[in-house]
């Protein structure tokens, strides 16, 4: 009866520390840079610990906010490859003052985006000018439906922890402390997505 009872609490305790030990991260990197007033650069957004996860993207809505008197967003670059190319996806790019981003949904079912992706996917990727001297931390919204939700097997919700970043431009400087890395339950971009989503895959699959 002891052994059975020991047993159950070690279950117990893996069912519980499962997530953490298998965590799955939304970064924007790099974490820190500094550019010039007039200087160009850009940060990746990417989707780490899928494997160990044993997950996918199948889809995303994603918007980065910044601060618009330091930083210009001057463009956004999407690569499809990770869910087969640019006919295998139905996107949207998102900007407005101070907020940036995309939203996608993979056509290909769950087993072909398994093969084509890793443990680590690129979202998407910004591109920057600096406007003036001062410090822009880059943060996910905090909206788990339109703005940090990322979507994995059978059009399912993903638990993940994100990260922002800092980039100081001119005189400004990111030794400040940087976004913490927070547990976040990314849901689904609406109530109505799990039918779009497999109600596209079935007619492209078709």
């Amino acid at each position: 009866m002891k052994r059975l009872i020991l047993s159950f609490k070690f279950a117990l305790i893996a069912i519980l520390f499962s997530p953490f030990c298998s965590a799955i991260t939304m970064t924007i990197t790099p974490a820190s840079q500094s550019i010039g007033v007039g200087g160009a650069t850009q940060v990746s957004v990417t989707v780490s610990g899928l494997e160990a996860a044993g997950e996918i993207v199948s889809g995303f809505d994603i918007d980065v906010l910044f601060n618009a008197s330091i930083l210009n967003m001057t463009g956004i670059n999407f690569v499809a490859t990770p869910w087969g190319g640019d006919a295998d996806v139905l996107s949207n790019l998102n900007s407005a003052a101070g907020s940036a981003g995309m939203d996608m949904i993979a056509l290909q079912d769950d087993a072909t985006l398994d093969a084509l992706q890793g443990d680590s996917v690129l979202l998407f990727i910004l591109n920057f000018t600096g406007l003036s001297d001062g410090v822009s931390f880059l943060n996910f919204s905090a909206d788990p439906d339109f703005g940090r939700a990322v979507v994995g097997r059978r059009a399912q919700n993903l638990v993940i922890q994100v990260a922002g970043a800092c980039i100081a431009v001119g005189t400004g400087d990111c030794n400040g402390p940087l976004p913490v890395p927070e547990p976040a339950s990314s849901a689904l971009f609406a109530l109505g997505l799990i039918p779009v989503v497999r109600r596209y895959r079935q007619d492209h699959n078709s």
